[in-house]
Formats: C-alpha cells, structure tokens, sequence
C-alpha cells in the first residue's frame, strides 16, 4: 500500500475527533476553509515547501496540541501524532492526500497566528504594505496577523485593516514592555505558527525562534540562515546582489509563503482623528484648500548627507507662490522645527508656512499630504507617505539611488547628480563637498516642478479615511 493511501485513513480519523471533541468557544469544533482554497494549485518553489498552505496546517495542527484546548488526554495524542507525521511529509504527498480523503472539502487550514516582522524605518516600512495586503488576502479571518513594529510606527498604519493587532518593540528603548524578552515571553504565550521576517536583521530572527515560532520566514542574511524554517535567497548576479526595488524585495517573501501575485501600488489611510487635526493645521494656518496647497520635506533622520541646503528650499518656495500661486507647507519631524521654521521666514512670503509650531505626530502627517497637491522631498518617510496617498512627489537623492523606491505606480521625478560616489549611503559625507544634494540646483528642481503640474496624471487612489 503506498504511503499516501496509508495517511489517508488516519488524517479523516484526526478530522473527525476534531470536529466531534469539545471545544473552548474560541476554536471552532469544524475546520476554517479558505474561499479561495479549492482553486489554488499547490506551490512549490526555491523556499521550500511552506508555499502550500495543507503544509501549514500540519504546523497549526501541533500548535491545538501544544494549546492544549483539546478536552481529552486521547484527542490531544493524535493530535500530537499526527502533526509530527504532517510536518514531515512533502507538500504534494499532503495536497494529495487531502484531497482522496476529503473530495467535497479544499484542503483544511486552521485559524492561525501569524507575526510579521515590519521594517525598522518608515519608509521601508511603506514600501512593505502590498505586502500586508497580500498577507491578509491570502490568509483572510480568522487567521490573526499581528504586526510587530517599532513604537514611533503606531499611528503609521492607522485607517487600515490588514492587521489585527500592532505590538511594539524597540531593543534600544528603556521601557521593560518594548525588550527583545518581553517580546518573545509574549509570543511564546500566544503560540504562533509563522514569523514573517521583512528586516533583513540578526535580531529580528533570534526573537522570532526564541519567541517560539513554529516556521520563520526570511531572507538568508546577517548570518541568520539556521534560525531560519523557510530560507528566502535574494537574487545574486557576477556574485553580488543587484540592486532592485524594495517593493519587489519584500514581495519575494510574501510569494514564499503562498501569496499570489500582487500589485505594487502603495496604500495608506488615514481616521477621523487625523483629518480633525489636519482640519486645525489648516484653519490655524489659514491654508487654501483644494489643490493650492505644495508640500516641501526638508529633512532626513539617516544623516546630513539627505538634506537639501536649506536656502534652496528657500528659493524654491518663494518661486512656488510667486510664479505658480501656491500655498507653501515645509512639514518636518521634531528635529527639523527649527531648519523648517528658518526656511518660511527667509521665503519672505505670507504664503509659506511651517508645521514648526504644530502638531507633528505622524498621523497628522498623513492627513495634511493626502490634501496637498504634490510633494518636493529629500529621501525620507514622507516621501513615501505621498506616494502611497497617490500625490506626484519630486524627490531629491543624495547618497542613496533611486532604484530602491522605484515603483511603476508611482508619479514622481527623481532628480540626482551623477557623481561616483553615488550611493555611498553615509550619515556624513567622507569627502565634506555634500555634492550630490549641493550640485542639485533651484532651477533643475522648478523644471522638475513645472513638469508634474503640467502633466495631467491618471486618477490615482488618494487612501481612504476610516473611523479610527
């Protein structure tokens, strides 16, 4: 009798006894089917087997086991068993026999707990959100996809609803709740059944295996191979890894875990309580509305080398009111109040204003971008925040190369020098000329301008507003 046939009898057995035990109110006494299960083939790939989700189930399987809400003593040892036969069998083996043993039903798939690892920075974190949305496409409720993120990230995601819980970590900060320990103590306790690793960090996959995941997916990086169930290798080429956009960087990871394929656009949203306070900043400020309103970033939080000079912007902004008779915004973080604040007296222009003196949380953030008209930013997060809120941005690249956040779905023009240092990525400039923000002159900035307000764009999605 062939292993297949054997299997058959003793997964319908595990079936039943599931469906018949009893139960606690938050597991259901019949398996989850995915809508969409019965029509996906089964995926196999260079990530192993994890692209098939009957896979996942033998996981989730032995997770019931190790959760012990199973009533009996006897239903808890075939559980037990019959994971461990699940989670080492091939994923064809499994796809084949569920589908002799269960023909009416697609393949089963339990409620799981997924995690998912965001990227430290905000804007990578933005370029990481077709991925969510695949995410919660492919694994619909009620599987709980928890993100885990740092703390300055909160408000980041608010309006959305790919995510059903947002848990805070940062290893640097002081506070006991945010510690590697206290994460993975937490994790632990809720048992989850894969780790999505987007941060190509050593820690992020030590916490992930200390906090008990049953597979953890990432890429092959900083040395965390063995940490790792489901091993991602970035594309190599002449033995060194070509550079390529974030967005399709992040989306191999959603194709390895069974995630069909994805549009590259980027998503945001913002809440009620972000479109109030941006109602403020605008009533205060006494900004025109509808499209009369321009955009200036200024700063970056990686370093001097990212900023323009700030006599620039100075120039730029009083050109934007007196030529093409628009408001001025120059939004920055806390550590820009005082670049942006200079920036708005020295335009020597009524029209130029300064979010210095206003609220700077990042939800407000959002909310005044996705009015504003277009954007002019260094390479920074609310460079992407405008992106994903479907504004036309020019963006300013010093150190870094714009095939990082290149993106087809984006209206942008990226304007850079063409130096030999380019790329470099330094906080500081090893060679103290900072010519490739320097070398950017006012003028090629206002052609740039002229070019995306003349251009009749398609009708971009500009994020939806949700009650928060």
């Amino acid at each position: 009798m062939a292993l297949a046939e054997r299997i058959v009898p003793t997964q319908a057995l595990l079936l039943s006894r599931l469906r018949s035990c009893k139960t606690h109110d938050s597991l259901h006494t019949r398996p989850v089917w995915p809508v969409d299960a019965r029509t996906d083939p089964p995926q196999t790939g260079s990530t192993g087997s994890l692209a098939c989700p009957t896979r996942i189930a033998g996981a989730q399987v032995t997770t019931l086991m190790n959760n012990r809400r199973l009533a009996t003593r006897g239903n808890w040892a075939w559980c037990a068993w019959i994971g461990r036969v699940c989670s080492r069998l091939p994923s064809p083996l499994l796809c084949a026999c569920d589908n002799a043993a269960f023909p009416d039903v697609p393949f089963a798939a339990f409620s799981m707990n997924i995690a998912v690892f965001l990227p430290n920075w905000i804007g990578d974190a933005v370029m990481a959100t077709p991925v969510l949305r695949a995410l919660r496409r492919r694994y619909p409720p009620p599987v709980r996809l928890v993100g885990i993120m740092r703390p300055y990230m909160a408000d980041l995601l608010g309006g959305t609803d790919w995510l059903d819980e947002q848990w805070y970590f940062d290893p640097r900060s002081r506070d006991p709740r945010l510690k590697a320990s206290t994460l993975a103590r937490r994790m632990r306790l809720e048992r989850f059944d894969m780790a999505i690793l987007l941060p190509n960090s050593l820690r992020s996959a030590l916490v992930a295996w200390w906090g008990g995941a049953v597979e953890r997916v990432g890429y092959v990086r900083d040395f965390r191979g063995p940490l790792l169930t489901h091993k991602v290798y970035p594309p190599r080429s002449a033995g060194r890894r070509p550079d390529e956009p974030m967005v399709d960087y992040y989306l191999r990871i959603a194709e390895a875990v069974g995630c069909g394929p994805e549009s590259r656009r980027l998503e945001l949203a913002t809440t009620l309580r972000d479109e109030a306070s941006a109602d403020r900043v605008w009533e205060r400020l006494g900004l025109r509305k509808g499209d009369r309103v321009v955009l200036l970033n200024t700063g970056s939080s990686n370093g001097q080398t990212r900023c323009w000079p700030a006599p620039y912007f100075a120039r730029l902004a009083r050109w934007l009111v007196t030529r093409r008779d628009q408001d001025v915004l120059v939004i920055c973080g806390p550590r820009e109040r005082s670049t942006a604040r200079w920036i708005a007296e020295q335009s020597r222009s009524k029209r130029v204003f300064s979010m210095a003196d206003e609220a700077l949380d990042l939800g407000t953030a959002k909310a005044c971008i996705r009015r504003a008209r277009m954007m002019i930013s260094t390479d920074s997060g609310p460079r992407h925040v405008a992106a994903a809120f479907g504004k036309p941005v020019v963006t300013l690249y010093g150190p870094t190369i714009p095939v990082w956040s290149a993106n087809p779905t984006v209206q942008s023009i990226d304007l850079y020098a063409p130096l030999e240092c380019l790329g470099c990525c330094r906080e500081y400039c090893p060679r103290r000329h900072q010519r490739c923000m320097r070398d950017l002159s006012v003028e090629r900035v206002h052609a740039a301008v002229e070019e995306l307000l003349e251009t009749e764009w398609p009708a971009a999605a500009e994020g939806a507003v949700r009650s928060a």
